[in-house]
């Protein structure tokens, strides 16, 4: 009787022990699914800023920097604020403009050069829409021009005078033009400029900013592929001496941009690049390498990744197109190429200041091709605005760290 008791407790301790331990599992298994919240824990993370993005690519073998987070509609479904999820922005589309002037007159920001194709076009414009609204700004219209020669930096719309080494005393003035891309070799309007006047009555103090955007379709480019009339012009009655570089990145970065030297370059990925991505590395690197002979601190250069695209906005003729011997779709290839970017600058931003690098813009760009996209590689104003007010942050706000 004895005996059977104790056969019979002990069945039941082994039991409830084997329910015991699957319990326990069960919890251990949907940990990793859920989070459990306690009101005494405080989550914190940094606010974004480029040396957050530092910090993070530090600890990524491939220096990738995830785009992804969350996007926020109104109660009229209208977009109206991104949160990343690598970082806590702090504002939206309206910064603080004291922030943002005090942050230009401290680090010493008075020229701003955006590079890039069409889309880095429409960057620079959100760059002057952004500043023309903060408090005690006054910017200028945006001058636009075809080109620059000695003629046109008498005109009205032109702030910045490039100076190059030719003629009298090494006086002469840098000139460039630009082919409108198609068979009739038309002119466009790629060079703008525009002055932005900043009264930052509280600091006592008045200082100027000017900006500008020069296009560049791919990220390396024979010099006449789609510029024209680039060299150095001694004086208003001679010709044009041609430059001698053979790309329009060396050109642009050695003769145009010397001098002055801009004290920020923007660089945007361009929509255009479409060879194998094996030549892509390579393009990488040769620009690279002009950024270090030519770009010299306290100059620093942000680099940023090409934007999803909506190929259902697209001609028929590029809906299909396919890449890397049929293997990729165009998304597939703009995510690759992008990656490629990163993993080859890791190296340098990790280890200059002179080199910034910033999220991927086509995971922060994919969810709201619906919302933006206008023609497949071109998105509506908001979207550059957007990016732009990022940008700002990650450059001028951002030192604390937040619990959230």
């Amino acid at each position: 009787m004895h005996t059977r008791k104790f056969f019979s407790d002990r069945c039941n301790f082994v039991v409830f022990s084997m329910i015991l331990i699957y319990f326990i599992l069960m919890c251990i298994r949907m940990a990793d699914y859920q989070t459990i919240e306690f009101k005494e824990l405080r989550v914190t993370r940094p606010n974004c800023s480029f040396n957050t993005f530092r910090q993070i690519a530090k600890y990524t073998v491939s220096g990738y920097l995830r785009g992804y987070g969350t996007w926020k509609r109104n109660s009229n479904g209208k977009l109206y604020r991104f949160s990343p999820s690598l970082c806590n922005l702090q504002y939206g589309l309206n910064i603080p403009g004291e922030k943002i002037t005090d942050c230009l007159r401290k680090k010493n920001i008075r020229y701003v050069v955006v590079i890039g194709d069409s889309n880095g076009m429409r960057y620079f414009t959100a760059l002057h829409w952004h500043l023309s609204r903060l408090p005690g700004v006054q910017c200028t219209q945006i001058g636009k021009h075809f080109g620059v020669n000695w003629k046109t930096y008498e005109q009205t719309g032109i702030y910045v005078v490039h100076r190059c080494q030719c003629g009298w005393k090494d006086s002469g003035r840098c000139t460039i033009g630009f082919y409108k891309v198609g068979k009739h070799k038309l002119r466009q309007d790629w060079v703008l400029q525009a002055r932005c006047d900043i009264n930052a009555s509280h600091l006592g103090s008045k200082f100027t900013v000017n900006i500008e955007y020069t296009l560049v379709r791919h990220t390396i480019e024979k010099k006449d592929e789609h510029m024209c009339d680039t060299g150095c012009q001694p004086n208003s009655r001679e010709s044009i001496v041609p430059t001698t570089s053979d790309t329009s990145q060396r050109f642009l970065l050695s003769e145009f941009f010397a001098n002055p030297h801009p004290d920020l370059f923007i660089v945007f990925g361009n929509a255009h690049d479409h060879m194998p991505l094996q030549d892509m590395m390579s393009d990488i690197d040769t620009f690279a390498k002009l950024v270090d002979s030519y770009v010299k601190p306290p100059t620093r250069l942000i680099w940023l990744s090409r934007f999803a695209e909506d190929y259902r906005n697209k001609p028929l003729s590029w809906r299909n197109v396919r890449y890397e011997n049929g293997t990729m779709s165009r998304m597939e290839y703009l995510d690759a190429a992008n990656r490629i970017m990163y993993e080859r600058m890791r190296r340098r931003f990790l280890n200059t200041n002179r080199w910034l690098l910033f999220p991927d813009l086509f995971q922060m760009s994919k969810p709201v091709l619906n919302d933006y996209n206008i023609d497949g590689v071109h998105m509506k104003p908001e979207w550059y605005r957007h990016v732009m007010s990022y940008i700002l942050q990650a450059l001028c706000i951002g030192a604390e760290v937040r619990a959230i």
